[in-house]
């Protein structure tokens, strides 16, 4: 790799991904970073702040938070610098197998993939970590001697990084089977294992470590493996749903990624024949990708950037072998590579643009929240909807005028408006669903749920009286209605403050503001 080969992925890079660093978070990512930043804060995962992911997620929320203070743009440049990280990963393994070119290109594949899933909303999860790691699995796995020591503790801190991240993610392991058994043949099987052995132990005994230091171990395994694996056995859906979303989520990824489907199919075509072994490889791992998103039974979009790095690789193959024709039948030296990429990202074109718009008009008012307000959320009607920049305002008022120490329940809602606030909901649940779903009964989490709001006594108590991706009713006031208990006592102990789009703001009685 030289300098023009950094320089490209790097402008390509923030090309693609410069305005969607400027944007808030919501959903998914604002649970990981709620939980992040309780955790920056010295609090723990699953005792103070429970969601049912493994904890490597909430690690890699903390740390940038940890680094730079609670900021929606330091998390999403650390998963910015995750998906250069997968780009260059993907330099190397592709361009051992077919040379600088294929893997110029795939990485290049790999940030067009991945940016037409982050501006679908698909982003900062578990499995855009995993892809990087996945990678450099893979770069082990092709290399053609026998598994060694050095290797295979590499290989053991990975799949222990990816066991962290998702339990079924230590199945990419399997990848460096074919090595560790040319290691056997030559009687080399246990040198070759135990490295790997200490490598995935001393990660998992490291996690293992910080949760038993905080007393929370038993939290640990009943939030990130009993609960998963109730979620699995307790709410599988019906095999005929599961084979239409399995369809439904092969046509996607078809329909966003045209160009780069038509590369890698030729990449599979016209692979390198001096790489038969390489290329059954990347095969094998594409297929065992696939398997990982089957075997979560869920079918999110987001499942399916596992199978961007072995896909990136057949496509930077391909890609090679198209410009390579290109450059020798019509001699557009300088043309061909734009030609690929312009195949690549067609896709892409128009939602990268929406991003850049919005970017550039708060460049031009002088006000980020200007940009925010282009952003819609999942409050209000769909055709007036809630505005990123007014619930990025709401949380920063609410931490404005409440103290450290104070809580904010936010019902049914994401954690977004405590991330932005600064202030912890008073239950450890996020979600409402989890409370009573088939087999959690038993845990008792109902309960704990309203006790704790009413022992801790938030300042703020925040109700969407239209949310459009609630767990029970759009009204919150009607969800409400599920907890009696509860709802008597914030009717009596509560006060509409104001209201702000569709979220009404209670105000404990007896609170009085921070000045």
């Amino acid at each position: 790799m030289n300098s023009r080969h950094v320089l490209t992925l790097i402008l390509v890079s923030l090309t693609l991904f410069w305005p969607l660093l400027f944007r808030h978070v919501g959903g998914d990512p604002s649970v990981y970073a709620y939980v992040g930043s309780c955790v920056a804060d010295g609090y723990v995962p699953y005792r103070d702040a429970w969601d049912i992911k493994s904890p490597a997620i909430f690690f890699q929320y903390a740390l940038p938070i940890w680094m730079f203070g609670r900021s929606d743009v330091a998390v999403l440049t650390f998963d910015w610098l995750i998906a250069v990280g997968g780009a260059f990963a993907l330099f190397f393994t592709a361009g051992r197998i077919g040379g600088k070119a294929a893997g110029l290109f795939a990485g290049t594949a790999w940030l067009v993939a991945y940016h037409r899933f982050c501006t679908a909303g698909w982003f900062g999860q578990p499995e855009t970590a995993a892809a990087l790691l996945t990678t450099i699995v893979l770069l082990l796995a092709i290399q053609p001697d026998p598994l060694d020591e050095i290797d295979s503790f590499a290989g053991g801190i990975l799949v222990g990084l990816l066991l962290c991240y998702k339990l079924p993610f230590v199945l990419v392991g399997l990848l460096l089977v074919p090595r560790l058994h040319s290691a056997v043949r030559r009687k080399m099987g246990w040198p070759a294992l135990w490295p790997g052995v200490l490598g995935l132990t001393l990660v998992v005994g490291l996690v293992a470590a910080y949760f038993s230091f905080h007393g929370s171990l038993g939290d640990l395994v009943e939030g990130a493996v009993i609960s998963p694996s109730l979620l699995t056995t307790h709410m599988t859906m019906p095999p005929l749903w599961q084979l239409q979303s399995l369809g439904s989520g092969l046509l996607t990824v078809l329909t966003w990624l045209p160009g780069i489907i038509v590369l890698a199919c030729l990449g599979a075509y016209r692979f390198p024949q001096a790489s038969t072994a390489e290329r059954k490889l990347v095969c094998v791992a594409l297929g065992l990708m696939l398997a990982l998103v089957i075997l979560q039974t869920r079918y999110f979009m987001y499942y399916w950037i596992l199978m961007l790095p072995p896909l990136c690789i057949l496509a930077g193959m391909g890609a090679g072998h198209l410009a390579s024709f290109i450059r020798h039948h019509f001699k557009f030296e300088a043309v061909a590579t734009v030609l690929v990429f312009a195949l690549m990202a067609a896709a892409s074109f128009p939602k990268a643009e929406f991003y850049w718009q919005s970017y550039l008009f708060g460049i031009r008012k002088g006000d980020r929240q200007a940009t925010l307000a282009e952003y819609a959320t999942n409050y209000g009607p769909l055709e007036r909807t809630f505005r990123a920049s007014q619930l990025v305002g709401l949380g920063e008022r609410l931490g404005s005028v409440t103290r450290d120490g104070d809580t904010i329940l936010s019902f049914d809602m994401d954690p977004a408006l405590n991330f932005y606030s600064g202030r912890m909901q008073p239950s450890r649940f996020i979600y409402l669903w989890a409370l009573d779903a088939p087999g959690f009964e038993r845990f008792g989490w109902k309960r704990e749920y309203s006790a704790t709001i009413m022992r801790k006594r938030p300042a703020y108590i925040l109700i969407c009286r239209e949310n459009r991706r609630p767990v029970y009713e759009s009204d919150g006031l009607a969800t409400l209605r599920k907890f009696p208990t509860l709802r008597k006592w914030i009717f009596e102990t509560y006060s509409l403050s104001g209201r702000v789009g569709p979220i009404e703001v209670y105000r404990r009685k007896d609170y009085i503001k921070a000045s």
